[in-house]
């Protein structure tokens, strides 16, 4: 029972703070589809669909970092210091790597997404011009994103958090001057002018590139400012066994994300077939239900990290009861979340526009997700618990199953053979996540990983 409530206590401390980020990065979108509210209902659209490329590119990214936090983790476990530091300089090579490949990948995004998303002609110049200038600093994103892994690894949750808390005001800051016009308020009988460039959407796209930029300037700061695992006075050069390692972990994690989103990006295409009401709807009710999983991310973040330390240590016993009370406080803290989504779904997208068609259908698909919430809390634990041991094309394999065949293949059926509704679309979003929990349930139970915890542990997966 002590080691119980030591673990419990322990994911909470490492959840806390992941869960702060996830709510900071999470905002830097929703800052940008309130503000774009006042614009238009086709502004709501268009920062809606460029969200959905966050699953092929910043994802797949965050993804990739899971190779240096389960390595890192591993370390801990095995008290290598020596091994984390030689690690903290692979980062750094690891993370210039990605930063060339994704921006390439973006660079090839720009023109195939507004054919893969299916966007309405009207909303295609638009719509090129907010991807490419938003995602001008994925550069940056890569080394907020990775390099905030290798902390994470350390069980450090908090230097991500406090990036994103800047890299938030500074896209809070920058979208106000940017987007908005210059105009005067009043404020307690006092007139007050308030300069502005007036952008609109390209403002709003020029507000999340720079704060992205200033994010991971800083996190390279304090990567090497950290006297844990600086690589300050290391020769950085590429190492390719521990880059291999990176690299055999990052890649299936990454590559499946990827897929997963190619899927996702589909799934959202079949939405724009329903009309741009419906996509503004799908957007808002998709953004909002977001806001309310994030607990689970958190302990996601943590059952990585903690995987991680317990194959390090080579305690099956110790990972066993992490993945089944991480189970249970995730589920039951879903359940509540779940309730509460319920309850306030209609309040809540009445603050995200004021279009009544609108924010019936989103409140209604809210309704509709609410109680399904414990089971996709099941599917992230159950995922999180493999990869930090290194079981990364388990779920990559698992993942892309279930996501084409509800995402892609009955929601395709169902939207352009029988021409349903965007309910039909949110029904095919839970059957994925419900079914691929059940799956990684499965896999879990079969007990194959039990292999990695013996004398000859290697990163098999």
């Amino acid at each position: 029972m002590e080691k119980k409530d030591k673990i419990i206590k322990q994911i909470l401390i490492l959840a806390w703070p992941a869960v702060v980020d996830y709510i900071l990065q999470m905002l830097v979108q929703y800052i940008d589809l309130f503000m774009v509210g006042s614009i238009s209902i086709e502004a709501t659209a268009i920062v809606g669909l460029v969200s959905q490329i966050n699953f092929m590119i910043k994802f797949p990214l965050n993804s990739l970092g899971i190779g240096v936090t389960a390595y890192i983790a591993k370390a801990m476990g095995e008290k290598d210091i020596g091994k984390i530091k030689a690690a903290s300089v692979q980062t750094m090579v690891f993370t210039a790597g990605a930063a060339v490949i994704f921006s390439l990948l973006v660079v090839f995004l720009v023109f195939v997404s507004p054919v893969i998303l299916n966007v309405d002609p009207r909303l295609k110049k638009d719509f090129g011009m907010y991807f490419a200038i938003s995602y001008s600093t994925i550069a940056a994103f890569a080394a907020i994103s990775i390099l905030g892994a290798a902390f994470k690894g350390i069980g450090n949750m908090k230097t991500a958090m406090y990036v994103n808390v800047i890299v938030n005001i500074c896209n809070t800051i920058f979208n106000f001057f940017l987007i908005y016009p210059k105009r005067t308020v009043i404020l307690f009988g006092v007139k007050i002018t308030l300069i502005g460039e007036g952008l609109g959407l390209k403002g709003a796209a020029l507000g999340t590139a720079a704060a992205a930029f200033i994010g991971g300037g800083i996190m390279f700061v304090l990567l090497f400012k950290n006297p844990f695992f600086s690589p300050k006075r290391q020769h950085i050069k590429a190492d390719i066994n521990i880059l291999s390692q990176f690299i055999k972990i990052g890649i299936p994690a990454a590559l499946g994300s990827f897929f997963t989103g190619v899927g996702r990006v589909i799934f959202t295409s079949f939405v724009s077939f329903l009309g741009v009401t419906a996509l503004a709807a799908h957007t808002i009710s998709y953004s909002l239900e977001g806001m309310f999983y994030i607990p689970v991310l958190g302990f996601d973040q943590s059952v990585i990290t903690m995987a991680g330390i317990c194959l390090g240590e080579k305690d099956e016993k110790k990972y066993s009861i992490l993945v089944k009370n991480a189970v249970l406080l995730s589920m039951s803290t879903l359940a509540v979340f779940g309730l509460l989504l319920f309850i306030s779904s209609d309040f809540l997208v009445h603050l995200m526009t004021d279009n009544h068609y609108t924010s019936a259908l989103s409140a209604e698909m809210l309704k509709i997700v609410a109680l399904s919430e414990p089971f996709f809390a099941l599917r992230i634990i159950m995922e999180g618990s493999m990869q930090g041991i290194g079981k990364t094309k388990t779920v990559f394999f698992a993942d892309i199953a279930s996501m084409w065949l509800f995402r892609v293949f009955f929601c395709g059926i169902l939207i352009k053979g029988f021409h349903t509704e965007l309910r039909s679309v949110w029904f095919c979003m839970i059957a994925d996540n419900t079914f691929l929990a059940f799956l990684l349930t499965a896999l879990y139970l079969k007990g194959s990983w039990k292999k990695l915890f013996g004398k000859e542990t290697r990163w098999k997966v």
